[in-house]
């Protein structure tokens, strides 16, 4: 059913798929998984479209047959809903839709070159890890092997400067396959790369093909969709 009415609502208001996206905050495909009713948009994701559709969570769900979203009442916030971001910020790369990385078996980058859509403003804060040639950037997640911890969808903020350590989230390109995984690394010099989500396999790579199949191209700091610091999966 939500996928119908996220697709009738979206329709009348003539929009694309890839404008709904922008305005939820989701990569495309994202939004065609959900029209088609292949996947269900979790509450957050309901919320973000419910607004950018001009409509109310009570109505994509089912709820009620009522689009109509009701003018919200003139009061202020209560001072201690508010909480302003402290310090300053820094324009930080968003690579565009053809570098998303996979959640899943990994997506074939190997002909892309990755390039900055736009830019956006992050607090200066949450650019946190070393410091060295290569800019944090931000990056679409498209998939569910991360499942609870990264929702397919999503968007991640990274450090290509940060060294991976047992247990991170890391952004990786394995075999010419773009992925994000949790990473762990064995006395013997094998790494695995780790889903979260349990009907996924590990990915084992041993240390003499390390240097052919593996490279990591940056940390996970802190998962966008709903704004949290990442903190690993172990």
């Amino acid at each position: 059913m939500i996928g119908a009415r996220i697709k009738a609502v979206r329709k009348s208001l003539g929009i694309s798929q890839e404008e709904l996206a922008e305005k939820a905050g989701v990569h495309h495909n994202t939004i065609a998984r959900w029209e088609r009713e292949e996947l269900d948009p979790r509450r957050a994701s309901i919320v973000k479209l419910a607004s950018a559709l001009h409509t109310t969570v009570a109505y994509l769900t089912g709820e009620t047959d009522d689009p109509a979203r009701s003018a919200p009442a003139e009061q202020p916030l209560p001072e201690s809903n508010v909480r302003p971001i402290p310090g300053p910020y820094v324009m930080v790369p968003v690579l565009g839709p053809e570098s998303t990385v996979c959640c899943g078996c990994g997506l074939d980058n190997s002909d892309v070159f990755p390039t900055p859509e736009r830019v956006e403003p992050i607090p200066e804060s949450w650019l946190t890890g070393p410091k060295g040639d290569y800019p944090h950037y931000i990056t679409h997640v498209d998939g569910d092997s991360m499942e609870p911890l990264i929702q397919d969808g999503e968007r991640v903020l990274v450090n290509p400067n940060q060294e991976p350590m047992n247990g991170d989230v890391v952004v990786a390109t394995w075999r010419d396959r773009s992925m994000v995984k949790g990473v762990a690394f064995e006395r013997n010099g094998d790494v695995h790369l780790v889903p979260m989500n349990k009907q996924y396999p590990e990915i084992i790579i041993k240390e003499e093909d390390r240097p052919y199949e593996l490279q990591f191209n940056g940390v996970v700091i802190r998962y966008l969709g709903v704004d949290r610091v990442a903190r690993g999966w172990m």
